[in-house]
């Protein structure tokens, strides 16, 4: 039985099933999920978001050619999850470019690439879609407003303190900003890699930096053809991607070292274009010793009948860099040892954080959205308790399976690839020229990648 002793100065309950600490695009779609899941049709959700509601239609009436320089890569997984909530439609009509071919290419040979393409699988449309983070935070805030019954959103509003229960005999007692008061049967921590459900929970929470910034900005290019390509090349401070926007507009995620990009973000963006330009097509240093191991491994690879496309990468040009769009932000990895506590969970970067550069972060985090609403489902209709232990521990064994091989994988790229040390150099090249060569190894990575 749901109590709805309202207060005098606004309409919250006291009590709510779930409560969503974040609205970003985690926690907003978290919301959509659950409200549109006939089986918790009983489930009273309350969304805490501290940014100020906004004129949702209006966010997602965008300007032609106009773009934010902070964007997200979806796969195949994500957009069925979209789908389902009923937002994809408005992504697709304002904010959505699909990715059919992603090129790869590093610093030991301009001949040694690999491109990823959607005709490799032949089972989706595109590999990956580019979307701007605020127009699908619009389009799910949108949704949000035609699921009143099921879902109270509270702009404005932060949780200033946790009494999180010891057993899932009690329910969580949280007290907003404004001083009101709330229990919950479940408290979902969607706020981010810094979050403060988080660090109440206590959990042990492994992070570090890895001393390197990402410069984002929005680019116009050169662009002969349809742009649906992504391109990531690997330097020794870390990979420069493009991701497509439109036909002559892409977006830009420059990875370097914090003096590299201090310097990159005070220059003209006229200079900013020509370091742009000479990063992306700047002739690799030539090493003996890489061109000698990939000779082999063709002469391996042709004995065994695996026939090699060899081709020179040709990025786009880039002609202009947005005024005012280009910014950066620190990296680093982190990690909960623990995504539950009795009656609390973390979802999305709350529970884990991973380098941009294999466009995993955000999907990982809608994977979780996924796990955690099929769990919940299967547990209720057990006629177990909203939020017992055996639930949020299957939630949290399920998403650490499949998070912890991939949070690794990527952290290991980012050690390896672009490296200048002769063996990692080759090896990275190595794994380059035989992934390119091999159908097998391409689908099995595009695979994952969009599960």
């Amino acid at each position: 039985m749901l109590f709805k002793r309202g207060f005098a100065s606004s309409n919250l309950a006291n009590y709510y099933d779930i409560v969503i600490n974040g609205g970003g695009m985690i926690g907003s779609v978290l919301a959509c999920k659950l409200a549109k899941n006939t089986a918790l049709r009983d489930v009273s959700v309350l969304l805490v978001e501290s940014s100020p509601e906004k004129n949702w239609d209006a966010e997602l009436r965008k300007e032609a050619g106009s773009f934010s320089n902070r964007v997200s890569s979806l796969n195949e997984n994500t957009k069925t999850l979209l789908q389902n909530v009923d937002i994809w439609e408005a992504l697709k009509s304002i904010s959505c470019h699909g990715v059919s071919q992603i090129k790869v290419w590093g610093y030991g040979s301009k001949n040694i690439a690999t491109t990823f393409d959607v005709d490799d699988v032949k089972t989706f449309d595109n590999l990956a879609y580019i979307v701007e983070n605020h127009i699908l935070i619009a389009a799910a805030m949108k949704e949000l407003l035609t699921l009143k019954d099921n879902v109270h959103v509270l702009h404005n509003s932060s949780i200033s303190t946790f009494n999180l229960p010891q057993s899932d005999e009690n329910n969580v007692k949280i007290r907003l900003n404004d001083g009101s008061p709330i229990e919950c049967g479940i408290l979902l921590g969607t706020d981010g890699a810094n979050s403060k459900v988080r660090q109440a929970m206590g959990v042990q929470y492994i992070s570090w930096n890895y001393n390197q910034r990402a410069i984002v900005a929005t680019l116009k290019i050169n662009q002969n053809e349809k742009n649906n390509t992504a391109w990531q090349k690997f330097l020794p401070n870390g990979p420069i991607a493009l991701l497509p926007l439109a036909d002559d507009v892409s977006s830009l995620v420059w990875t370097t070292s914090p003096d590299h990009a201090k310097t990159l973000l005070s220059l003209s963006d006229e200079s900013f274009v020509d370091a742009l330009n000479t990063a992306l097509f700047e002739e690799p240093v030539p090493d003996v010793l890489t061109e000698n191991v990939s000779n082999v491994i063709s002469k391996v690879l042709n004995a065994l009948k695996v026939p090699e496309k060899r081709k020179n990468i040709i990025p786009p040009t880039i002609t202009d860099v947005v005024e005012n769009s280009r910014s950066s932000f620190p990296l680093g990895f982190g990690h909960a040892a623990n995504y539950v506590a009795p009656r609390v969970a973390l979802i999305g970067d709350a529970a884990h954080k991973v380098h941009p550069l294999a466009g995993q972060g955000v999907n990982l985090g809608f994977a979780d959205i996924q796990c955690f609403d099929s769990v919940l489902t299967k547990h209720k209709s057990f006629g177990a308790k909203l939020g017992c232990a055996n639930c949020l521990n299957e939630y949290e064994t399920s998403r650490q399976r499949n998070n912890v091989p991939k949070l690794v994988a990527i952290d290991l790229i980012q050690k390896i690839a672009g490296h200048q040390w002769p063996p990692l150099l080759m090896a990275t090249n190595a794994a380059l020229q035989i992934s390119d060569a091999v159908p097998q190894i391409k689908k099995c990575l595009i695979n994952s990648a969009a599960a």
